[in-house]
């Protein structure tokens, strides 16, 4: 893996972290559990899922410029984002009743509020921090587009100006040799 890869997995990884903790945090504090327990289910659903998604993000887009499936066209790119979710869903589910002692049930609807229920609050974040993350990924791509124009635009105009000057240099020395004949034969 290179360098900058693995920058971007641990930058990656941190925002991922933070943003479970915060939403282990938000669950407690209104009632779902205690905050051990409740941090015992979103940090795995939250690592195994993002894990899944950039190794396979990372693996799909090896040999493209935008580092997405797809390019960041079509379905491919969700169906991971799908598929990594569901993923770490079960994965995280599985660990959360194992450190909680609890029996394990993957479709847990049992909040009475339904944008509190961990299969929601798992797709949601998902999808949202992977549009974030490849959102960024497109904006260092086209930032670093342009700085490549830019820089082809630099070379181009000095080849320009160095095509201009060679002839003007040219003809500058023949009219030196011209005038020199004429007067000084010998030192022309």
């Amino acid at each position: 893996m290179q360098p900058q890869h693995r920058s971007e997995l641990l930058r990656h990884g941190v925002f991922v972290v933070a943003c479970s903790v915060l939403i282990a945090t938000g669950l407690a504090l209104v009632g779902h559990g205690p905050l051990d327990e409740t941090l015992a289910y979103s940090l795995p659903i939250g690592v195994v899922s993002w894990l899944s998604i950039d190794l396979g993000r990372m693996w799909f887009s090896r040999r493209r410029a935008i580092p997405w499936p797809g390019g960041g066209r079509g379905l491919q790119g969700w169906l991971l984002v799908a598929a990594g979710s569901a993923f770490g869903y079960c994965v995280g589910m599985a660990l959360g009743s194992w450190y909680s002692g609890r029996p394990l049930h993957l479709t847990s609807f049992a909040s009475p509020l339904m944008l509190t229920s961990p299969l929601v609050i798992t797709v949601l974040a998902s999808a949202g921090l992977s549009f974030f993350f490849y959102s960024q990924g497109k904006a260092r791509f086209l930032i670093a587009s342009v700085a490549q124009a830019q820089r082809d635009a630099a070379e181009a105009r000095l080849a320009l100006l160095q095509s201009q000057l060679e002839p003007h240099m040219l003809f500058n020395t023949l009219a030196n040799l011209r005038v020199l004949v004429a007067s000084d034969p010998q030192r022309a």
